[in-house]
């Protein structure tokens, strides 16, 4: 089943110098606020895209959602879109594939 939600969360942030998916909004990360929404949505769970900030996005990954890894993140959204497109239908934990 393919995910109901897809965040794109790969870039590098440069303007505003820090992962935007992670920034506290009212105490809650957008990427935290996102997943939880995408949950409601459909059983396939919330697929997030990353790139520049892998490492943190998969630390940060809520309990359910589903990471994949874009290499090729600062050639622009439309990447994230296809490496999301081509992700397998159900990945087993937070590991980008």
């Amino acid at each position: 089943m393919k995910p109901a939600l897809v965040v794109l969360a790969a870039g590098a942030s440069r303007r505003l110098g820090t992962c935007k998916a992670l920034v506290d909004l009212g105490g809650r990360a957008p990427l935290e606020r996102l997943c939880a929404a995408g949950a409601c949505l459909d059983a396939a769970p919330p697929l997030v895209v990353a790139g520049a900030d892998l490492a943190l996005l998969a630390a940060a990954l809520p309990a359910g959602a589903e990471l994949v890894h874009n290499p090729d993140w600062a050639a622009g959204r439309s990447g994230s879109v296809a490496v999301a497109a081509r992700a397998p239908p159900r990945a087993t934990g937070p590991k980008p594939r």
